[in-house]
């Protein structure tokens, strides 16, 4: 079985071979890998719900394989880089930090902030699956 789809194949392949697999697998075993990787490579271009519905697959599961990455795929850069912008004397301390990962977002305003409460805090956005 192949993991990347040919130019000439269709919705219609590939929901031939999840039938082929859904007659033949045995009870309540996972889709293979290589079944989903088509299901996500037919979804960058005709969207997550549209091919979910079209071949019966769970939406939720095809669109957090859409997140990972697939052969061909532009790795996610990430920035070590944090940004401080300071205009003019400050008499307390304060920040706004935004964090932006594909499926979440969040800015967080702070009157007081701390290295460690906000180095923990970026560590459980980063580690929390979507």
């Amino acid at each position: 079985m192949q993991t990347q789809i040919d130019a000439g194949k269709s919705l219609e392949l590939v929901r031939h071979e999840l039938d082929t697999w859904r007659a033949n697998r045995s009870k309540r075993s996972a889709v293979p890998e290589p079944l989903w990787s088509l299901a996500v490579e037919l979804a960058r271009t005709e969207g997550v719900n549209a091919i979910a519905r079209a071949l019966r697959l769970n939406y939720y599961g095809l669109k957090r394989r859409m997140g990972q990455s697939t052969p061909g795929a532009v790795p996610e850069k990430r920035s070590g880089f944090v940004e401080l912008q300071v205009s003019g004397p400050v008499r307390s301390i304060g920040c706004t930090v935004r964090m932006e990962r594909p499926g979440a977002k969040m800015t967080l305003e702070m009157a007081v902030a701390g290295v460690a409460e906000l180095e923990g805090l970026a560590q459980m956005f980063w580690r929390h699956p979507v």
